[in-house]
């Protein structure tokens, strides 16, 4: 099977890259019209054609604060703008790491503002796991210390109504 230079196999977004590159509009087959590398690009992003099915895990409680559009920014950031590598330390997507040698998944980090609803492309970068752990740790931390706290005030409030 044949791939194109994201890893993908030959699918109609290789030949819409292909476009992109020669700097032409993209037209879509059967569609009356030519579409901007935009409208195209987040089009196919929408149907599923560019998804390699990894996902960051989102907590429950926060789904609803991303954006309806998150898969397709988050794809957009990682295979487009990043072209398959971590934007801090370039280690390349589904490749070893160069420092820690475990298999390298870009994810999509809120670099500046933490919170879900931030969602603007400035704010956001494709990062290898270790880029991202680091960057977090400390919010995670804290997020843990604060669950525990919560969990500990619930358990005391039970055994106080019993």
């Amino acid at each position: 099977m044949t791939r194109c230079a994201l890893g993908f196999s030959r699918l109609p977004c290789c030949t819409m890259r292909t476009q992109i590159e020669r700097g032409n509009d993209y037209k879509e087959s059967g569609a009356s019209s030519h579409y901007s590398v935009k409208t195209t690009l987040t089009r196919r992003l929408q149907l599923g054609n560019l998804t390699h099915g990894n996902t960051m895990p989102i907590r429950p409680e926060n789904k609803a604060r991303y954006p309806k559009d998150w898969k397709t920014r988050s794809r957009f950031i990682r295979f487009y703008r990043a072209k398959n590598r971590c934007e801090k330390c370039g280690a390349e997507n589904y490749k070893p790491h160069p420092i820690t040698g475990s298999k390298v998944i870009l994810t999509v980090a809120h670099v500046y503002d933490h919170r879900p609803e931030a969602a603007s492309l400035l704010n956001l970068a494709a990062w290898c796991q270790k880029c991202h752990n680091s960057h977090d740790a400390k919010m995670r931390r804290d997020g843990i210390k604060q669950r525990k706290k919560q969990a500990t005030a619930r358990t005391i409030l039970t055994c106080l109504c019993l």
